[in-house]
């Protein structure tokens, strides 16, 4: 049977698509390979201008949607709108999944009624060479519960891994679809979750999450990203400010210096002195910031010391 015809599948699957021809068809064949079989599959093709609704059409098991480009946030509430799972999971098109990605994350949430959204550690992987770099886990603590705060603190939720009740989205309402929020998006929508929700973990790698040169979270627009966060950051207080108020200098500081080593990466040093200092004036407590403006001041000495420093914290 047609995954696409199926009456009312368990799991519908989102997948927001750019020009997305050269990764879309790896994408689709892991989930089309899931061990899982009761999902339907939705590309939402958000403007492309090469092959992406062809390749997507390629799979009988797709349900390819096209508009016109407005953003990955509002192809993922195109989805959403069409989607008839009771769960809701999504992937981008250049990332991949595990063959029982689909079947241990349904397994969860049918057993715990008390969770909104489950995810799951994945592996990065270097898009030229296919290595597989390390595992999320690697870099950060992967929480699980009530998890506001920490999430408030750091995005740890890999990209390519969430599965999300559908009725959630009927209680927290639609992805930002607001440019001003487009490159941080998906931290927006956690958050809102995790303030009424439980959020769970499945701690084995279901995921494959790819690392290359066009990735938006890796741009050369230190700036933009950082606005964004910025904007999630105010808006997550105002929606939680009991618990979120006394956190937020620390997480724009936070920010600021993220934003900085970026541009200290690419040998902007006054454009990177520029966010470091936002970090001190921020958060003057925290003496890595200060650290991290020295680097920028300071021929090259100390660059690798602040982003090995900043990654430990």
């Amino acid at each position: 049977m047609s995954l696409a015809k199926l009456e009312s599948p368990t799991v519908s699957v989102v997948i927001a698509a750019f020009n997305a021809e050269r990764t879309l068809a790896e994408t689709l064949e892991s989930i089309v390979a899931q061990t899982f079989r009761d999902f339907e599959v939705i590309v939402v093709d958000d403007g492309s201008t090469d092959r992406t609704a062809e390749i997507a059409a390629g799979f009988p098991q797709v349900i390819c949607l096209r508009q016109p480009n407005r953003g990955p946030a509002a192809a993922r509430n195109r989805g959403i709108a069409v989607a008839r799972g009771r769960y809701v999971a999504f992937v981008d098109a250049d990332d991949l999944w595990m063959p029982e990605k689909l079947e241990r994350q349904v397994r969860y949430l049918d057993a715990h009624p008390e969770a909104g959204m489950v995810y799951s550690d994945a592996e990065v992987f270097d898009a030229a060479s296919g290595k597989t770099l390390c595992r999320v886990s690697d870099k950060c603590r992967l929480y699980e519960g009530d998890v506001l705060e920490r999430l408030f603190l750091k995005c740890f939720i890999p990209s390519p891994t969430p599965m999300v009740r559908r009725k959630v989205f009927e209680a927290v309402g639609s992805f930002d679809e607001s440019r001003e929020f487009e490159m941080a998006e998906d931290w927006a929508m956690w958050l809102r979750i995790a303030a009424r929700w439980r959020v769970s973990v499945v701690r084995e790698p279901l995921a494959k999450y790819r690392i290359h040169c066009a990735s938006i979270t890796h741009s050369s627009n230190a700036d933009a990203l950082y606005e964004s966060k910025r904007k999630v950051v105010e808006q997550a207080v105002a929606r939680n400010p009991e618990r979120l108020e006394g956190m937020k200098s620390r997480v724009l500081a936070g920010i600021a210096v993220s934003a900085g080593l970026r541009h200290l990466k690419r040998g902007s040093k006054q454009d990177a002195r520029r966010m470091f200092a936002n970090a001190v004036r921020d958060w003057p407590w925290d003496l890595r910031s200060y650290f991290c403006l020295a680097s920028a001041c300071l021929p090259s000495l100390l660059l690798m010391g602040a982003k090995r420093w900043r990654e430990a914290s």
